[in-house]
This record gives C-alpha cells, structure tokens and sequence, in this order.
C-alpha cells in the first residue's frame, strides 16, 4: 500500500493580500508558522519521504514535520505552484492587483500561451504534473507531500479521471475545477494505492486546525 498526502502550504503574505516581490519568495504569516505546527502534531506515524517544493511557503510548511521526524527521507521535487503569469507582474503587487491579469489569462483559455519566459504555459504545468504523478509511482510507503493549491487540483483531477488532457477543452474544464474546489492553507488530501493500483482518497482534511487558523 502506497499513502500519499498532498498538503497545502500554510497562509503566505500573498494569502493574506500582502505585497509580494517573486512568486517564489513569498514567506509564511504568522498564522501561516501556526498552521504548520498543527500539521506536524497531526502526524502519528513517520513518514517515509517529506517531499516539498522549492517555494519557500512549502519548505517552511514542512520544516516543523522535518523536525519531528528527523529520519524520514527529505526531497525537494518540481512540485511547485502554476505560475502562469510573468515574475515582473508580482513584483510589489497583491493578489488583488494581479485579479485582472489572472481573469484576462484564464479567459483567453490558451493551453500553450506563455506570458513570459519565466512564466509556465497550462500545457507545460500538466506535463509537469504527469511526470509527479509518474515518479510517485516509483516511491513506497507514506509519502507526505507539501506543495501548492494548483498542484492538488491537478492530481485530484488525475485521479478523479485517469488521464490529464491539455487542449483547449481541458483548460476550461479545469478552470471550473479551480472556481469550485477551495483548498484551505495547511488542508490535507490523503491519497492510497494498493497492490492492484485500486485507489483510496479522503475528503480535505482540517480537523487538525483550530477555527482561527481556518483560511
């Protein structure tokens, strides 16, 4: 039996509508440190592997976990957000200021459109998902996963489907998956696959959460 757990980071500066400078760099809140406490005391049994990205939000989520089980395997794998817009537009902006250029992006439902070279076209973040999917395939045991809201939908939208299209017609069909499905900061989605490749998955957990630190 495989177990996987895809855990969304904590509440960032940008979560909470605070200026950014890199998409990359955004750090946790308070609140953000708080969350990620409560995922670490969650877990009872050690995990195999801790995997995050290299986001800054997701490695500092999964530091306190680290800390508890200092020898489970630590990785730091390509699981990071779909960022679609270009890193100049998050330079001083807050995630309202970026809404219409966000509105503009999935209106346009352009799978291979790049707004910058630095920025990832929907194409690109569905082959990217396909090869995390494919490289769990070669890891056992209890895997704990610390990534990104985007990242969840997309695995979720593998499972729910068994296959990740990236035409026009699945960029808006995903985008309907994005406007429906709210991921909370520091949520929890558990994933298992047994021998015959039957999977498991449990609704989004928050009960490790007091209701402050619900976002």
């Amino acid at each position: 039996m495989k177990d996987i757990w895809l855990i969304r980071h904590g509440e960032s500066l940008s979560n909470a509508g605070k200026k950014t400078t890199h998409p990359g760099t955004s750090v946790l809140t308070q609140k953000g440190l708080l969350q990620a406490r409560c995922i670490a005391s969650y877990v009872k049994d050690k995990p195999d592997i801790i995997i995050h990205s290299a986001y800054t939000r997701a490695w500092q989520t999964a530091e306190p976990t680290i800390q508890k089980f200092p020898d489970s395997i630590v990785q730091e794998w390509p699981v990071q957000e779909f960022v679609y817009l270009s890193h100049v537009r998050y330079m001083e902006t807050t995630k309202a200021d970026r809404r219409v250029d966000v509105d503009l992006y999935w209106d346009e439902c352009n799978p291979v459109r790049k707004d910058s070279a630095d920025a990832e076209s929907f194409a690109e973040f569905i082959d990217r998902v396909g090869m995390i999917a494919e490289k769990l395939t070669h890891n056992e045991g209890r895997i704990m996963m610390f990534t990104h809201g985007h990242v969840i939908r997309a695995m979720l939208w593998r499972v729910l489907t068994g296959r990740l299209q990236k035409d026009k017609a699945a960029m808006a069909q995903y985008r309907s998956l994005r406007q429906a499905l709210y991921i909370p900061n520091a949520a929890i989605l558990k994933i298992s696959v047994d021998a015959m490749d039957e999977v498991w998955m449990s609704p989004l957990i928050t009960a490790h959460l007091t209701p402050e630190l619900m976002s």
